[in-house]
C-alpha cells in the first residue's frame, strides 16, 4: 500500500508519473541542499517577503568578473605558463574581494543612496545614475575604453547568428535597442534608457559599426572603479520585480542528459519495469558546476545573501504541528506558533493581542529557551 497527499498525486500526473507504483516512493532533495530546486524556491519566497514589507527594489545590478584584472594577472605571473583557466581558485578569491568592496560601497558609503518618497520617478532621476551611451573619446577616454571593452552587447543578430544570446534567430536580450531622445518608463515598469542617435560617436568592433543601441546600461562611477562589466537597471514598478527574482532564482546551469530504457522495450524479456522518481538523481544528472563555482563552494563563500533577515513561519492547527527534535531539546520550544499563542495569552502587553503572527518577528525575538519579551527597536 502506498500513501501520498492528494496534491502529490496531482503533481505526479502533471509531471507524467502516472505509474501508481512510483507514486508515494519519492526520493526528495530537501531545501537544505544549497542550490537545489526547493532551496531556490525558499530564497525566492524570502525575497518576496522582503519585497512585501519594504517595497519595490531600486536597482538590479549584475557584476561580472574581469579576467584581465591586474590582481589576477599578477598572481598568474608567479608561475610561468599559467592561464586563467588553470587557476579558478585565484579567480574565485579575487572576485570575492571585489564583491565585498562593492557591497561595502552600497552599505557604508551609500553610493546609490537616495529617497524619492512618494513622488513619481522622472527620467532625470534615472539619468543621474544610469546611462547607455558611448562616451566621448576625447572628453572621457578612461570611461570610453572601459565601455568599449566591457559594455558592448554582441554584436549579434545577422552579424553573428551563433551568438549565445540568439534564440529563434533573434536576440533574447532584444539588441540592438531603439534610439531614444530621453528615458521613458512603460506601463509595466520597464525602462527604455536614453540612447541618442549620434553618428559621429561610434566604434568599429569585428567589422560592425557599434552605436548607442548596442550599449548595456551602466553607472559611470561603478564602471571606472571596478573596470568590469557592471550592468545596472532601474526597477521602476512592482511588475518588473517578477522578472528580476525569476532571473536571480532561476536555478543552476544545466547540462548533460540521461537516457533510460523504455519500460515497454522488448529487451526487458517481458518483465514489467518501473521508473521510480528520484529527485536527487535528476538533479545530479542535470546541473553543471564550473571549476570556479566549485572553488567558490569549497571556500564556503556565500551563494546568496539578503538583508534584512527573514523568519520562516510555521502554520498549523492546534497541536498538529510536525516536529523534528533531538533528545536533549526542550519540548516547550518546538513551535513558534505555540510560543506566539502563549505570549498573547500570558503577556500583559496589549500590543501582542492586536498583531498577527506575520508581524511578530518585526517586534519580538524567539529565544532558544522561551519567547523573548523584549521588543525590538525600530524593527531591528
Amino acid at each position: 500500500m502506498c500513501a501520498d497527499l492528494y496534491q502529490g498525486l496531482e503533481d505526479a500526473v502533471v509531471a507524467g508519473d502516472t505509474d501508481a507504483s512510483a507514486v508515494g516512493r519519492r526520493i526528495v532533495l530537501p531545501s537544505s541542499f544549497t542550490g537545489g530546486p526547493r532551496n531556490m524556491l525558499q530564497h525566492y519566497q524570502d525575497a518576496m517577503a522582503i519585497y512585501r514589507t519594504i517595497g519595490t527594489p531600486d536597482f538590479f545590478i549584475t557584476f561580472t568578473c574581469n579576467p584581465n584584472w591586474p590582481e589576477i594577472s599578477q598572481e598568474l605571473r608567479r608561475l610561468p605558463g599559467q592561464r586563467i583557466e588553470d587557476r579558478p581558485d585565484i579567480v574565485a578569491r579575487i572576485f570575492r574581494m571585489k564583491h565585498k568592496q562593492l557591497m561595502k560601497l552600497f552599505r557604508d558609503k551609500k553610493f546609490l543612496g537616495m529617497y524619492w518618497q512618494d513622488k513619481p520617478i522622472t527620467h532625470e532621476d534615472i539619468d543621474e545614475f544610469i546611462c547607455a551611451k558611448i562616451p566621448d573619446k576625447n572628453d572621457d577616454p578612461l570611461t570610453y575604453e572601459t565601455v568599449v571593452r566591457s559594455m558592448v552587447h554582441g554584436p549579434c543578430g545577422p552579424h553573428n547568428p551563433n551568438a549565445p544570446c540568439m534564440m529563434d534567430w533573434k536576440c533574447s536580450k532584444h539588441y540592438p535597442k531603439m534610439f531614444n531622445n530621453q528615458t521613458t518608463i512603460d506601463e509595466d515598469g520597464f525602462v527604455s534608457y536614453r540612447r541618442r542617435n549620434n553618428p559621429s560617436n561610434t566604434v568599429n568592433i569585428n567589422g560592425v559599426e557599434i552605436d548607442n543601441r548596442w550599449i548595456v546600461p551602466y553607472s559611470r562611477d561603478l564602471l571606472v572603479l571596478f573596470n568590469a562589466h557592471i550592468n545596472i537597471e532601474k526597477c521602476a514598478s512592482s511588475k518588473s520585480t517578477k522578472y528580476m527574482y525569476k532571473y536571480t532564482y532561476k536555478g543552476t546551469d544545466m547540462a548533460t542528459i540521461i537516457i533510460e530504457n523504455n519500460v515497454d522495450s522488448p529487451q526487458n524479456n517481458g518483465e514489467q519495469m518501473y521508473r521510480h522518481v528520484d529527485e536527487i538523481k535528476q538533479y545530479l544528472n542535470c546541473r553543471y558546476v564550473s571549476a570556479i563555482e566549485a572553488c567558490w563552494r569549497i571556500y564556503e563563500f556565500e551563494l546568496q545573501k539578503q538583508y534584512p533577515s527573514v523568519e520562516r513561519l510555521q502554520y498549523h492547527l492546534a497541536n498538529e504541528q510536525f516536529v523534528v527534535f533531538n533528545e536533549d531539546d526542550h519540548l516547550y520550544d518546538l513551535s513558534t506558533v505555540m510560543a506566539f499563542k502563549i505570549q498573547c495569552r500570558q503577556s500583559g502587553l496589549k500590543l501582542t493581542r492586536n498583531i498577527q503572527q506575520g508581524e511578530l518577528s518585526h517586534m519580538f525575538s524567539f529565544l532558544l529557551h522561551g519567547f523573548g519579551n523584549e521588543t525590538k527597536r525600530n524593527g531591528k
